[in-house]
């Protein structure tokens, strides 16, 4: 599967930014770079990938967009700097906020292993195998998979590794 840069111009060969089995990413100020992968977007699934968060990384929202399309999306975020993490339901008028949490398993200056599981109505994410925090809602139930970052003021950087992906039946 091949991923592209969502920002209207040009692909991305993500190949050219893996080093030592990793994608490492350094993402421009006020820029967002979303990675698609052009066969993920069964509605049931799993994802799971090893994500390390820089400490002081307060300019980046890093995570997943789910089950995006022109309706709207699901998004879980997880934040360096405060070791906190959300999932929202955005829409293009709105965007509301189903569960915000800490998690202890978040390692700021660290890997985290970040598990996401949607199947029907039902969220649930994983931070290195711990449960973190579940969601039930039916709003969407289709659209396409992928991994966001939203660079704030500053350039920030995201190494992402062992990226897993699972249909669910």
């Amino acid at each position: 599967t091949s991923w592209t840069e969502d920002n209207g111009e040009k692909a991305l060969n993500y190949a050219d930014y893996i080093t030592e089995y990793a994608l490492k990413l350094w993402i421009e100020p006020k820029t967002t770079l979303a990675l698609k992968a052009d066969r993920l977007s069964n509605p049931d699934f799993a994802l799971q990938f090893d994500i390390f968060l820089y400490p002081g990384s307060f300019t980046v929202d890093q995570g997943v967009r789910f089950r995006a399309s022109d309706q709207g999306a699901y998004l879980l975020w997880v934040y360096s700097q405060s070791v906190n993490w959300q999932i929202l339901k955005q829409t293009s008028e709105t965007t509301e906020r189903l569960v915000r949490d800490y998690s202890g398993e978040l390692h700021s200056g660290g890997y985290t292993r970040v598990l996401l599981i949607a199947k029907g109505d039902q969220i649930a994410v994983y931070f290195n195998d711990k449960p973190a925090g579940y969601v039930q809602d039916s709003t969407f139930t289709h659209g396409e998979v992928h991994l966001e970052f939203i660079g704030g003021l500053d350039e920030v950087k995201t190494i992402v590794d062992n990226l897993k992906y699972w249909e669910l039946k």
